[in-house]
């Protein structure tokens, strides 16, 4: 779900009511980008 998301927009709009999960939904991406530029930083440097 998320990749998909990812892969087909570029702007996102999260409109839901107060107290139903934006904040562990932001978060999850936000964690999702860090996972991903890691590996994607050991893959290109992974000779340095």
């Amino acid at each position: 779900m998320r990749y998909d998301i990812v892969d087909k927009y570029n702007y996102m709009f999260l409109a839901r009511p107060r107290r139903f999960g934006k904040s562990l939904l932001c978060n999850t991406f936000r964690v999702y980008f860090q996972c991903v530029l890691i590996i994607l930083m050991k893959f290109l440097f992974h000779n340095y």
